[in-house]
């Protein structure tokens, strides 16, 4: 004989309903993990999202900074061209200075040099007084002038002028001292002055 089902039944419901709470209890606790879980996205998001805007705020201040960066190199090569130009300058003008003063100095000399003095310096010795002209012992047509001292008066002709003036005198005389010839005796016959 075969058992009847209505038998079974309070058994089979009784498993069924055990089973059901076990399901919920398990089910809640997945429940307390999902939300545990979900608590812990949540956090981890909202991080995220700080370290995100961190990063962004990092990012920003590195952009200014690498802008300030930027303006201080080009200020930087702006201040060394500004430099070299000043320095270039500064060459030139010196040595268009030094070209100046150069000029100035030499007009000045020139000036100087060119300069004519209303009257004379009291100190400049006054100029010699003319020598008369006398007339050449030497025997030339020539003419020469006499020495003179320092107050302008005739100064002696030197011992070698005086005995050729003397000699020139005595041979236009025909004095034998200047020819060399004994002149002739008037107490002499013309024998005597022959021989």
């Amino acid at each position: 004989m075969t058992e009847q089902p209505m038998e079974r039944t309070p058994y089979l419901r009784d498993g069924l309903l055990a089973l059901a709470s076990d399901l919920r209890q398990r089910a809640k606790g997945e429940t307390a993990i999902q939300n545990d879980e979900e608590f812990k996205v949540r956090a981890r998001t909202a991080e995220i999202a700080e370290l995100d805007q961190a990063e962004e705020a990092v990012l920003a201040e590195l952009a200014e900074m690498q802008r300030r960066l930027d303006q201080v190199r080009a200020t930087r090569a702006e201040s060394r061209e500004l430099l070299a130009d000043a320095e270039a300058r500064a060459l030139l003008a010196g040595g268009a200075a030094g070209r100046m003063v150069n000029d100035a100095v030499w007009a000045e000399k020139q000036a100087a040099a060119r300069q004519v003095p209303d009257e004379p310096s009291p100190a400049a010795e006054p100029p010699s007084p003319a020598r008369p002209p006398v007339p050449d012992t030497s025997g030339s047509t020539g003419m020469h002038s006499l020495p003179t001292r320092v107050d302008g008066s005739a100064a002696p002709p030197p011992p070698g002028v005086l005995i050729a003036r003397t000699l020139t005198g005595l041979r236009r005389l025909g004095d034998p001292l200047a020819t060399g010839v004994d002149a002739p005796d008037p107490d002499d016959t013309p024998e005597e002055t022959t021989r």
